[in-house]
């Protein structure tokens, strides 16, 4: 199979052939044809940054505040609560910014699982928590529905997107600037709201 792109797309873009897949194309095309308002994912996030971890990394750390990554985040979107890692109490405060709330969606950033979403639900069972460098944290603004935008960021059209934009050689990941950029649908909050409850009862029930 072959696709022809034309230089003045190339240019100031990406150069590699895998960004350029009609694919990718076509997704994004057939969401900006669609009937509802498109916004990009900026537009309707309060937060999105990635965490740290100590110096020496949290191996040998057997106590003190959660600290999610990659491994943690299970294939149908629900945050692991067993077999977890620890940052102290004392650099968990330097790293406020990151610390985890409820509905918080994750967000993969690098190696072999990028692009992996996941969301903090209501019933987490801990006080405190952090993530690390290889997560996106992401929290919506407060007329946004989380669950209907992890549950767009966890489809075909939303992985799509984040494929596309994986980047680099050796160690692939996604980088802020175009994450920032992927084109949400956004139809009106009681829409949302359905699609929210049809996506909690699936996670239920796929447990």
């Amino acid at each position: 199979m072959t696709f022809i792109v034309y230089a003045d797309e190339v240019e100031k873009g990406r150069i590699d052939a895998y960004y350029y897949q009609p694919k990718f194309e076509k997704i994004e095309d057939m969401i900006e044809k669609g009937k509802f308002a498109v916004k990009e994912l900026k537009e309707i996030t309060d937060k999105l940054l990635s965490g740290q971890r100590p110096n020496g990394g949290v191996r040998q750390i057997k106590e003190g505040i959660i600290s999610l990554g990659g491994e943690h985040i299970l294939s149908n979107g629900k945050i692991k609560t067993d077999g977890l890692k620890f940052i102290p109490v004392e650099f968990h405060k330097t790293q406020l910014k990151s610390k985890v709330m409820k509905e918080d969606i994750l967000i993969v950033k690098d190696g072999k699982t990028t692009g992996k979403v996941g969301i903090i639900p209501e019933d987490y069972p801990f006080k405190e928590a952090n993530i690390n460098e290889h997560i996106f944290l992401l929290r919506v603004k407060s007329e946004v529905n989380p669950y209907y935008i992890f549950s767009f960021l966890k489809s075909n059209a939303g992985q799509l997107q984040l494929n596309r934009n994986i980047a680099g050689m050796t160690v692939t990941g996604i980088i802020r600037d175009t994450i920032e950029k992927l084109k949400i649908p956004f139809p009106p909050i009681s829409i949302q709201n359905k699609i929210a409850e049809k996506v909690k009862k699936r996670m239920q029930k796929s447990e």
